[in-house]
């Protein structure tokens, strides 16, 4: 053996009770550590889960005002021009916007791919009141809603026919849609 060596393993020996104080020191600052990090990260992901949680459940509250404004309306008035304008947007456009909004929130959560199911779910919103709009105004339609439709030649009957039906077409989409997302979320959210 080395006289280095030597040295070494005699002041082990002498002052082992110093050494055993200093590597029992430096677990504990280690384990201290390792202790905040893992702490830190597990509030990071606690509040980013019930951030994520709360929008998704105003989501679907929104979500649902949405469909009960679209059930609800006094289709025949609004096509007879009974209502004006302005009250129909008071209406409707506060619940969008709304809906927009968390719409914008859940980005903060969720990859664009993700996001895709709610934003068909807007966007079909959004083609409810294009053609709510239409027949309100007697407009002809040129959107994807029902393209190249005259409306001025429609009797208030199949306007409101027309509304209908296309409100029950959504309604199974978004019914669809909805099935499909709370599937996706159950799996990446990891609920059964």
């Amino acid at each position: 053996m080395d006289k280095k060596d030597v040295s070494i393993l005699n002041m082990l020996l002498e002052h082992w009770s110093q050494v055993v104080l200093l590597i029992g020191a430096l677990g504990f600052l280690l384990k201290q550590f390792t202790s905040y990090r893992f702490k830190i990260r597990e509030l990071k992901y606690g509040m980013s889960h019930k951030g994520k949680m709360e929008s998704i459940t105003k989501f679907f509250s929104a979500y649902s005002d949405c469909k009960q404004i679209w059930n609800g309306l006094p289709i025949n008035q609004i096509i007879k021009n009974e209502i004006p304008a302005t009250e129909i947007d008071r209406m409707i456009l506060p619940r969008l916007r709304n809906l927009d909004a968390i719409i914008i929130e859940l980005g903060l959560y969720f990859k664009s791919k993700e996001l895709e199911k709610f934003s068909k779910l807007y966007e079909n919103m959004l083609q409810m009141n294009s053609l709510l709009m239409a027949l309100w105004s007697n407009n002809e339609l040129q959107s994807e809603v029902t393209s190249g439709i005259n409306l001025f030649h429609m009797t208030t009957i199949q306007k409101v026919n027309l509304f209908t039906s296309k409100w029950e077409s959504i309604s199974k989409e978004n019914h669809l849609h909805i099935k499909e997302l709370q599937e996706q979320l159950k799996k990446n959210l990891g609920i059964k």
